[in-house]
């Protein structure tokens, strides 16, 4: 899966699951509070563009156009 990696908490890792961005967890460490570090692989494809522009719709009025752009600068 194409995609970009990044290193996330779990509150994050769990925006990225509620938002629809497709994801992959590569592997879960501990941070240096013993809390759980998640390193992610977030999928680049159509689906996942449409799933968050979904998302960012529901909560804010925007020009779905405008959100196509990627990547997106507010």
């Amino acid at each position: 899966m194409k995609g970009i990696l990044t290193v996330c908490s779990k509150p994050m890792y769990i925006i990225f699951k509620r938002s629809g961005w497709q994801n992959q967890v590569e592997t879960i460490g501990n941070s240096e509070r013993n809390e759980p570090v998640y390193l992610l692989r977030l999928a680049i494809n159509i689906e996942s563009q449409a799933n968050i522009i979904k998302y960012i719709r529901r909560y804010y009025y925007c020009d779905a156009s405008f959100l196509k752009k990627w990547p997106v600068y507010l």
